[in-house]
C-alpha cells in the first residue's frame, strides 16, 4: 500500500508544528509515496528547506516508482 488515507494528516502536522522540534533532520519511516514529505514541505516550506530528509521504505520499487530519490536526502531499503 503506497499511500494512506489523507484523514488525520493534517492534524499531524499541526501537532508537529505545536512542538516546535528541531527540524534539521527528518525521518520518515515507511515513507510510501513521501506522503509526509509532501505535506510538511508544502505547509513548511520555508523552516523545512534545510532540513535533510531520510526516507526507510520496505517496498523497492516504490522507490523508484514515487521518485523518493529526488524527495529525500538519503534513502534506504529496509525492513523496520
Amino acid at each position: 500500500m503506497p499511500h494512506s488515507r489523507w484523514a488525520n494528516k493534517k492534524v499531524i502536522a499541526k501537532w508537529i508544528d505545536k512542538l516546535q522540534l528541531p527540524r534539521e533532520r527528518i525521518l520518515d519511516l515507511g515513507a510510501g509515496m513521501g506522503t509526509y514529505h509532501i505535506l510538511l514541505t508544502d505547509k513548511y516550506t520555508t523552516a523545512l528547506k534545510d532540513s535533510h530528509w531520510i526516507a526507510v521504505e520496505v517496498w523497492e520499487p516504490y522507490i523508484e516508482e514515487f521518485k523518493l530519490h529526488e524527495m529525500y536526502d538519503e534513502v534506504y531499503v529496509e525492513d523496520i
